[in-house]
């Protein structure tokens, strides 16, 4: 399952994803001279298209309309037209957006938060999937108890509390960057993926655990989002959010004869009871999916 939280995050969020009733088309086009924003615009085809020039702070507007000639193939005409205040503030939460550290138009912010009973966690591999390259974030503390990402893998409300710290987080400029996101989302669209807004975070818990979370802008209005098919144990094995994920369609191995939580392979077991799968108590087991009789886990040796 995968958890949301729309319009209500705190600290007055009300208005983090709230969205005008039409949003208008965003091109991207940097260092660009007006000749070359107005040709961007031309490209995209008959509409009403936002340039915008993030190095240069500067858009424009323009609309490229269809022109039909007797005899001959209809051509397009582009004209500049005017940014309504709306859309330069839009334009405004967009730049901004793109200047808040880590600068650039996706950002990911690395979470660690401080126990006691931290130990080293292994989503080296699952970070290593994450799209984006610019990156934030550092250690902090989750206000109250110490949860771990078998707790918040399903929607619940553990987990809407977790989104909720998260997209209010004043530190490392969490907050402001998802204020001047929503700000430019709420406005303009934007479909080219290289000038694209991006706001993703990958959380390692205590325990070692990890998931990640991140912002939808292709929901209208966006939310903030659990991955939970990026949710790890601290010994890195895949905390199935579904029970087809406990095989992925075929078989998977779940080892926990290496360092991490100690409370990891029983909570694994747990989790694979809430789907009606029972896993052995070995260090190591291996489940399959038979096609007759359903999922089955046996203890594993191998490498």
């Amino acid at each position: 399952m995968t958890g949301k939280i729309i319009g209500a995050l705190a600290i007055g969020a009300a208005t983090f994803f709230t969205h005008a009733a039409s949003a208008t088309a965003y091109l991207g086009c940097e260092s660009c001279s007006s000749a070359q924003m107005m040709q961007t615009a031309q490209n995209a085809g008959a509409g009403r298209f936002i340039v915008g020039d993030i190095v240069n702070k500067k858009a424009s507007a323009f609309v490229v309309s269809v022109v039909q000639h007797v005899g001959a193939k209809p051509t397009l005409e582009v004209s500049s037209d005017v940014l309504s205040p709306l859309e330069s503030k839009g334009f405004d939460g967009l730049m901004a957006f793109y200047d808040d550290a880590p600068v650039g138009y996706q950002k990911v912010y690395d979470l660690v938060i401080d126990a006691s009973s931290a130990h080293p966690t292994t989503a080296s591999s699952w970070l290593q999937t994450m799209p984006f390259t610019l990156r934030g974030g550092g250690h902090v503390t989750y206000p109250s108890g110490n949860p771990s990402a078998f707790d918040l893998i399903d929607e619940s409300p553990a987990q809407s509390k977790f989104l909720t710290w998260i997209g209010s987080m004043p530190q490392f400029g969490i907050a402001k960057a998802m204020n001047d996101l929503t700000s430019a989302i709420s406005v303009v669209q934007v479909f080219d993926m290289t000038h694209r807004p991006g706001l993703a975070y990958v959380v390692t818990f205590a325990d070692g655990s990890a998931m990640s979370a991140h912002v939808d802008i292709a929901q209208r209005p966006a939310q903030l989002t659990v991955n939970a098919t990026s949710a790890i144990d601290s010994h890195g094995n895949t905390i199935p959010a579904n029970q087809v994920a406990i095989t992925g369609g075929g078989r998977k191995v779940y080892d926990y004869r290496g360092s991490g939580s100690a409370g990891d392979a029983p909570r694994m077991r747990t989790r694979l009871g809430y789907f009606g799968v029972t896993a052995p108590a070995s260090v190591a087991f291996a489940c399959v999916q038979l096609e007759a009789s359903g999922t089955h886990c046996t203890s594993y040796a191998g490498r």
